[in-house]
């Protein structure tokens, strides 16, 4: 099977290289067999493709963490400021 680079990088160039590398990892992974008429192009910017939307999605999903949450506690000296200016 001839491989025709400048073809590819045409075709791959505008893919982002994390989509493209996990891509790959998953064609590899997870197909058996690979014909001579299969549309390897095709099948790497559709597996990019989903994994972008994937990650887009769960990235909407995501609940935002409550500010409190994210807080720790104040210091010691923060009790002593607030009982001299009258609000402790």
């Amino acid at each position: 099977m001839e491989i025709n680079t400048p073809i590819l990088w045409e075709m791959l160039q505008d893919l982002d290289d994390r989509p493209f590398l996990m891509a790959v990892k998953d064609l590899c992974r997870h197909r058996t067999e690979i014909y001579p008429g299969t549309n390897m192009i095709a099948l790497l910017r559709d597996g990019a493709r989903e994994i972008v939307i994937r990650e887009w999605r769960e990235k909407q999903n995501e609940r935002p963490k409550n500010a409190l949450e994210e807080c720790s506690p104040p210091p010691p000296e923060w009790g002593e400021l607030k009982s001299k200016i009258g609000r402790g």
